[in-house]
């Protein structure tokens, strides 16, 4: 009950920033992620141990990065949300192009 209008409007932030996510994550090289249709984070296989990259992420970039190994997930994987406020969103992409920059 009550008002809608704010889920409507969080769901048009989250679809609008679901495919810059995934090509922000991809654009560096050690993240391979398909755009989901739905959800509000990064699915992302990673090349070399997730949870050393999941530290590094935190440590040097301020991203959460979950293991994927709490997912179930068989072969070295991250979860990246992506939610959150507007300037939250855009910190991520602009660490993960910080990141894409210092791998290239």
């Amino acid at each position: 009950t009550g008002p809608q209008g704010w889920l409507e409007a969080a769901k048009a932030e989250l679809a609008e920033m679901r495919p810059k996510a995934i090509a922000a994550a991809n654009a560096t090289g050690v993240f391979c992620a398909e755009l989901p249709e739905a959800c509000a984070f990064i699915w992302a296989a990673v090349k070399g141990d997730e949870d050393e990259w999941s530290e590094r992420l935190a440590r040097d970039h301020g991203i959460t990065a979950i293991p994927g190994r709490h997912f179930h997930a068989s072969t070295p994987h991250l979860r990246i949300p992506f939610g959150g406020r507007a300037p939250a969103r855009q910190a991520l992409l602009d660490e993960l192009a910080k990141l894409a920059g210092a791998l290239a």
